[in-house]
């Protein structure tokens, strides 16, 4: 039975607020996503190129029979390996980076950061959401670490243009002849990829720096 003088136990302390101390160092991941993504995009110039210069191949007649006997007679070519790859690597780097920069978003300014780093991750994987969520999540992302928002409306609007240049592609007759010279639509979504390439590497390199030098202040040194 307890003793009823026994003086009561102390209280368990209060659990303390995340300090600049638990911020993590998003520098790698930026870096090496944004690199992968610069690969992928040169592997994407370096086939429009060799489309627009290369000699036109043997007429076959109908467009999508031709397509389809150059797919099957020389399928992948080391350079869509390359821009595929590189392409896939950097969208999962980045992620990791997004769902880092925006829990170290929550430590410096939970008031600007309102979404979680699951959300800002797992948005683009739901239909609809994946139209506003992320751009919200990125402008908190940047308001925690006192960047401004025109980059992050530069770099959604060219993802956004992406998205739509990519329905216009699926939308187009069967009978389009993907492997000869690019059309005029191909020059211009290429020049807005390359834009949009531009726009995110300016925007999640800001972030990444004034989240490195958030985490120095707190005088971490480890990654």
């Amino acid at each position: 039975m307890d003793n009823p003088y026994q003086p009561p136990s102390a209280a368990e302390p209060p659990l303390l607020p995340p300090s600049r101390a638990d911020l993590r160092n998003p520098r790698l991941l930026a870096v090496t996503s944004l690199w992968l993504y610069g690969i992928s995009s040169a592997a994407e110039v370096v086939d429009h190129l060799q489309r627009s210069l290369a000699p036109p191949l043997p007429d076959l007649g109908d467009p999508a029979f031709h397509d389809t006997y150059y797919i099957t007679s020389a399928g992948l070519t080391p350079l869509d390996w390359l821009m595929l790859l590189a392409g896939l690597g950097s969208l999962i780097l980045y992620l990791m980076w997004k769902y880092r920069a925006a829990a170290n978003a929550r430590i410096l300014d939970p008031a600007a950061a309102r979404i979680s780093p699951g959300m800002a991750v797992g948005s683009y994987f739901i239909p609809f959401v994946q139209l506003v969520i992320p751009c919200q999540a990125m402008a908190g992302i940047a308001r925690a670490s006192k960047v401004g928002l025109a980059g992050v409306a530069l770099w959604w609007a060219g993802h956004m243009g992406i998205l739509v240049g990519v329905v216009v592609f699926a939308m187009m007759p069967a009978t389009t002849d993907w492997f000869g010279p690019p059309t005029m639509f191909e020059h211009v979504f290429l020049i807005w990829s390359l834009l949009t390439f531009l726009f995110s590497w300016q925007i999640v390199m800001r972030i990444t720096r004034a989240q490195s030098a958030a985490r120095a202040i707190g005088g971490i040194a480890s990654v």
